[in-house]
């Protein structure tokens, strides 16, 4: 789902009309926000891997073109902070690991 993500959002990135630096900003934060409440979060898992890893790799690699496209220098540091972001929330990902505890409504809980 991460493959196919990134897949998605380069081309999206390409195709989409480049943001303004403001909009640039706002789809960032909006990204970074849903990044951290699903990777940081404990047990919030929503819209399952859709949510866990295709939505926040099509979006950073989406900011990641678009940031390419913008001919400021604002672009180029929001493609730094994707560069050295993105591996930092990975690794925590991957150390919370598996969420293994039942589920609140699983008729087999108890």
């Amino acid at each position: 789902m991460l493959a196919v993500g990134v897949m998605i959002g380069v081309p999206a990135g390409c195709l989409a009309p480049a943001l303004s630096v403001t909009n640039l900003a706002w789809v960032a934060l909006a990204a970074l926000a849903w990044a951290l409440a699903v990777f940081l979060g404990p047990g919030l898992r929503p819209l399952g891997k859709l949510g866990t890893r295709f939505l926040p790799a099509a979006a950073a690699a989406f900011l990641a073109v678009q940031g390419l496209r913008v001919p400021q220098p604002w672009g180029l540091a929001l493609v730094a902070v994707i560069a050295v972001a993105v591996p930092l929330i990975v690794r925590v990902y991957r150390r919370r690991g598996p969420h293994r505890a039942a589920c609140e409504a699983c008729p087999e809980r108890d």
